[in-house]
């Protein structure tokens, strides 16, 4: 029995020698690594079994630390609730950083990539059954990033109960991130009022999915739950949008910029080719909030549901001669927006919208876009955006650059392609107040578009534009909504009703041996109940209005007197009818007047071809007429 005793006790002895030089092994390996590869200092407070505490990475150089309180490793038979069978988990991870000095922390990673890629290959199916084995939790994450504007602003981010989750099926690699509670701020110390810049919370959930093959990122889903954003005032004072790091750091060579000047792209293009081949964005619950300290002014924005939906089929035949020298892969793009609103301080609606979807389909046929709008109520009063207006004014003087410039002179490639476009929107109305002139809105019942561009062998465009219900009104009331009255009927302050309206028309322009041919045009136009009313106030709210737009209206005048002197051989043909016509002039010194024109504008039964001239007009005869003073 002693012998017994004895020999357990060696064995045990032996056993407790082999666990401290193999924990002091493991931790000297980890240290060396660290030294070697990533130019960091490791430090370990405890090593127990299947637990580790107060780990330190430490960069010297560039400033940066990370600390965890606790590691360990758990398993599904301890805890149910873990997704997977291991479970690698971390306690409260602080992690500190230099944003001036974070530009050169890629050098050490740049000399060693080349050789991981190399030796990091695992097979398949060991890649899913690790993949089926491990998850890593995370309890709580603080960063904090200093000098991000000046050197006294800081931003600090904080993440609650983290999910991550890694699966493969052998060919893609799908990374699940789950993030319950995501809290961050920017903050600046100086002698603004304000000291925080800009405050975000939500709950984020992140999908990537990456091809083993390839290493290229595929796919991307994110949802977002209860995001709330807070921007004040000393955002848009500051450098974080007068000039970004990109720009800062990298200049644009003159080379490029010639370049994309010489091939122009349509806008937003360059960027979706460049997204994964299918993305998914939902966003719900979302709260914006622009505060301005120094007026005690807010507005907030509130949206129920943004959704963007986008998928590219590069395995299918793209459309051809999208431009003059290049093609389009098969892709669909869906943005959709429900219940949003916009606030003022004193709680009043700036803006309602019901829902809004836009989308845009490329086939190898066309490229077809549709846009569908339901209730959007505008009330517009400068004194209440006048104060937004100057701050907006002022982060864009800010924020423009000699290479800003020059993209925004690009022209936009002439699109060989079909297009199909489709639009209806109903239920709108948009009341203006600018404070010196009477207020003035304008609201329809409904419009609706629906315009096709075909290149068979000609130009041949076509369309179909319908208006029910077309309300301009005037006055300190019209900002107030009133149902429609019927045709026969008057209400004072209302300068423009148009009951319906509805004009279709197609243009043909000859291409290749047949451009000797003349251009034809086609428009046949049908108003109804259309009622005008002249007063002092009316030409108030146009003056107002023209005089908003007196600068542009010079520019396009100029551009089409030279235009006339080019000959063009033009085939016209238009059909006008107008149906219930009422005209009625207020005023001061005269009163009211009542006039009412049917009238009906024909084509003659035959007619020669007549060459686009200026001047050349068509006096109607009116059929019909009633005044009344």
């Amino acid at each position: 029995m002693p012998l017994f005793f004895s020999a357990l006790l060696v064995l045990l002895l032996v056993a407790l020698s082999a666990l401290f030089l193999g924990r002091w092994l493991v931790v000297r390996l980890a240290t060396k690594w660290c030294q070697r590869k990533l130019q960091a200092e490791l430090k370990i407070g405890s090593f127990r079994f299947f637990w580790i505490q107060n780990v330190s990475l430490k960069f010297q150089q560039h400033q940066q630390t990370v600390e965890i309180d606790n590691l360990w490793i758990s398993s599904k038979l301890l805890s149910h609730d873990l997704p997977r069978y291991v479970a690698l988990c971390f306690g409260e991870v602080r992690i500190r950083t230099d944003l001036q000095k974070v530009s050169g922390l890629s050098a050490p990673f740049s000399q060693s990539a080349g050789v991981d890629q190399k030796e990091l290959s695992f097979s398949p199916s060991l890649l899913k059954i690790f993949c089926q084995l491990f998850s890593v939790h995370v309890d709580a994450i603080n960063i904090m990033v200093l000098k991000v504007d000046t050197s006294e602003s800081l931003w600090h981010i904080q993440i609650s109960r983290s999910r991550f989750l890694v699966d493969s099926d052998g060919k893609r690699l799908i990374c699940e991130v789950s993030l319950c509670k995501i809290n961050s701020k920017v903050l600046k110390s100086g002698q603004l009022e304000d000291t925080c810049l800009v405050e975000l919370s939500l709950a984020l959930d992140l999908c990537l999915k990456v091809g083993i093959s390839s290493r290229h990122l595929t796919a991307i889903t994110v949802d977002v739950w209860t995001l709330h954003a807070e921007l004040h005032e000393g955002l848009f004072q500051s450098q974080l949008l007068c000039q970004g790091p990109s720009l800062a750091s990298k200049p644009v060579p003159c080379s490029e910029v010639t370049e994309n000047l010489v091939e122009p792209t349509l806008p937003g293009l360059f960027l979706l080719q460049h997204l994964p081949d299918q993305v998914k964005v939902k966003m719900e619950n979302t709260s914006v909030v622009l505060s301005m300290n120094s007026q005690k002014r807010h507005l907030t924005w509130t949206l129920k549901l943004l959704q963007f939906l986008y998928h590219r089929d590069e395995d299918q035949l793209p459309l051809r001669s999208f431009t003059a020298n290049s093609d389009m892969a098969q892709m669909s793009t869906e943005l959709l927006l429900e219940d949003g609103l916009l606030l003022s301080q004193s709680r009043q609606r700036i803006v309602c919208l019901n829902s809004l979807k836009a989308s845009v389909q490329v086939t190898t046929i066309d490229l077809s876009a549709s846009l569908v709008l339901n209730t959007c109520i505008i009330h517009y009063r400068h004194q209440e955006f006048s104060h937004w207006l100057h701050l907006l004014a002022l982060e864009t003087q800010g924020s423009t650059s000699p290479v800003l410039k020059q993209r925004k002179k690009r022209t936009f490639p002439q699109i060989l392609a079909p297009i199909i476009f489709s639009t209806s929107i109903s239920n709108v109305n948009i009341s203006i107040q600018l404070g010196d002139t009477p207020p003035f809105a304008l609201g329809f019942n409904s419009i609706s578009l629906d315009y096709q561009h075909l290149r068979p062998q000609s130009i041949h465009q076509r369309g179909v534009l319908t208006v029910d219900h077309l309300c301009w009104r005037v006055g300190s009331d019209s900002h107030i909504q009133r149902a429609p009255h019927p045709p026969n009927m008057h209400v004072w302050g209302e300068a423009l009703v148009l009951d319906s309206f509805t004009l279709q028309g197609s243009y043909n322009q000859p291409l290749g041996l047949s451009s000797t041919q003349s251009d034809t045009l086609f428009l046949d136009c049908t108003i109804r109940g259309l009622q005008v009313e002249a007063s002092d106030t009316c030409a108030q709210c146009l003056s107002r209005i023209l005089s908003l737009m007196g600068p542009q209206s010079g520019k396009s005048a100029v551009s089409r007197h030279s235009s006339f002197g080019e000959s063009v051989s033009l085939l016209w043909k238009v059909d006008l009818k107008v149906e219930d016509m009422n005209l009625f002039t207020l005023s001061a010194l005269v009163g009211s007047v009542w006039c009412r024109v049917d009238l009906t504008l024909e084509p003659p039964r035959s007619h020669v071809p007549v060459p686009a001239c200026p001047g050349h007009s068509t006096v109607p005869r009116p059929t019909k007429s009633h005044c009344v003073s």
